[in-house]
């Protein structure tokens, strides 16, 4: 008997027992989102419950065709669908198109009074500080586009639906001329499929000199979300301990957080309600300091230096082997048709629980792609001897110098990221596949074999310097294979000059009565 957990209004969870799933699939929920390790090899639908009546559209807003679909998508929306209590949809969508004369919002507000109140505008500040509040993201684009969207929700990310309107689009089966047609389903009752795409939790930590070990920071993560927490060690035998303070990067202090805003910090009770969950992280020589969520893969490599990476490659603590290469590729399933393919790596399906590891141009012949569990603790580290410091990419996004003696972890991340299949995960990816990477096309097909008879035999000239008369050969039946194209009529085929061959052969293909009647002739010669 199944378990299903349903999520209210306010976001509560309720478990209710007793129901059991129909071929194993169940209702997607945001319990399932943030906790894909247990949910790997469950298959989900996306319902629409009653309470839903947020939506999220995602574009490039310096593309003026992208903005005027945009508007399109958003305006009818807003004016032709309704959530299950027959409520108006809220609709957000770039904030910089407020003032876009092409997106014209205050047009659409003269019109109808409607868009006043149901039309709104994010921002990566709301994004990274209210993520719960969107019910589905409508996203027009391409695969920049979808790695964006997971760059923006760092932990609990909603539904996405993809529309192609990108380049390659490998990640965005829905055609964009039949929105209408795919979305109206999804708010009137229909559950299409949902995978479940798994992300790299990745933390940079850096080498802290002898003397200052003294006065690092405490750091310890959460067991459940990932997160990691910080905060000022003892010094000179005084306390001068703070309060445990959320690790930020770098990109959201720029471009999330205000400028004089405090940052995210426990009081003793929220310290005290996690404790059962957080581990502490040892900060003797290190101390973690960025942490990112990534989608495809994360590349450590020599950046401008002419001299190669030497890296040290770790898989729970275990030395696995020293990188001398260009760099490093650390990618997810969904990244294994990206950067790693490009590298040599192997195709690997988004449903598989698995870190793919491929070399850059590696100096040695021994060191070849690996896929390990998801389950495995990554660390790359920077040899202290290394000619030259690395570099770090995370999607493509935000690149970071690692210096010697600075590592990285990288961890199976627990919110994944569920995009709406067209079709259901395998005939999309495989589609995918064929459509854009053109996989198993072939040019010229091999010809196949063809067995034929050849029931007369041709006399040989006589040699002008043969003096004596040449005897004609024996009739007989000869059975050979020879190579014709497939619906080629071999009594169609042009002879050649009867002075190139020794022997000529009239090509008969077999028939079904002969073969039948030679079978019988064989068995009765047996017998």
């Amino acid at each position: 008997m199944g378990v299903v957990l349903r999520i209210t209004k306010n976001n509560k969870i309720i478990s209710e027992s007793g129901l059991k799933s129909k071929k194993g699939v169940v209702d997607l929920t945001p319990q399932n989102i943030t906790d894909l390790g247990n949910n790997f090899s469950i298959k989900h639908t996306l319902k629409w419950e009653d309470y839903m009546d947020t939506i999220l559209i995602i574009t490039k807003a310096y593309d003026n065709q992208l903005v005027t679909y945009t508007r399109q998508v958003a305006e009818w929306i807003i004016t032709t669908q309704s959530s299950g209590k027959g409520e108006t949809f809220t609709v957000y969508v770039d904030g910089h198109l407020e003032n876009s004369e092409r997106f014209g919002y205050k047009e659409l507000v003269q019109q109808n009074e409607v868009f006043e109140n149901h039309l709104k505008f994010w921002t990566p500040r709301l994004i990274y500080k209210n993520p719960e509040i969107f019910h589905l993201i409508v996203l027009l684009g391409g695969d920049g586009s979808v790695l964006f969207t997971s760059w923006l929700f760092q932990t609990y990310v909603p539904p996405i639906v993809p529309f192609h309107l990108g380049s390659l689009s490998f990640l965005t089966p829905y055609p964009f001329e039949e929105y209408q047609k795919y979305l109206h389903p999804i708010f009137n009752g229909g559950k299409p499929r949902i995978a479940l795409r798994m992300r790299l939790s990745c933390t940079i930590y850096r080498a802290v000199e002898d003397t200052k070990r003294q006065s690092t920071c405490q750091a310890k993560q959460c067991a459940i979300t990932g997160a990691i927490w910080t905060r000022r060690a003892k010094s000179d035998g005084k306390d001068v301990r703070g309060k445990w303070q959320l690790m930020e990067t770098e990109w959201m202090k720029e471009h999330l957080m205000k400028g004089n805003e405090e940052p995210v910090t426990k009081t003793d009770e929220e310290e005290q309600d996690e404790a059962d969950h957080t581990h502490a992280i040892s900060c003797c020589t290190t101390v973690p300091c960025e942490t990112f969520q990534v989608l495809n893969e994360l590349v450590v490599d020599r950046g401008p230096s002419p001299y190669m990476a030497t890296l040290e490659l770790f898989a729970d603590e275990q030395h696995l082997c020293t990188v001398e290469a260009d760099g490093l590729v650390v990618s997810t399933p969904t990244g294994s048709t990206a950067y790693s393919l490009s590298a040599g790596g192997s195709l690997c399906h988004p449903c598989v629980p698995a870190i793919l590891i491929t070399p850059i141009c590696a100096h040695t012949l021994n060191f070849r792609p690996m896929l390990l569990p998801h389950t495995c603790i990554i660390r790359v580290v920077v040899r202290a001897t290394a000619r030259s410091t690395a570099y770090c990419s995370f999607d493509g996004k935000y690149r970071v110098e690692l210096k010697r003696g600075d590592h990285m972890t990288v961890t199976f991340s627990r919110f994944a990221v569920p995009t709406v299949t067209r079709t259901g995960t395998n005939f999309d990816w495989f589609e995918s596949l064929q459509k854009c990477l053109m996989w198993s096309l072939r040019q010229a097909e091999q010809k196949p074999f063809v067995v034929v008879e050849s029931n007369k035999r041709k006399r040989r000239k006589p040699s002008p310097l043969s003096t004596g008369q040449s005897t004609p050969s024996s009739e007989s039946s000869e059975h050979v294979l020879v190579c014709m194209d497939q619906g080629e009529d071999p009594k169609k085929q042009k002879p050649k000059k009867e002075e190139e061959y020794d022997e000529g052969f009239e090509l008969v293909p077999w028939t079904t009565e002969e073969l039948e009647r030679d079978i019988m002739s064989l068995n009765e010669d047996e017998t």
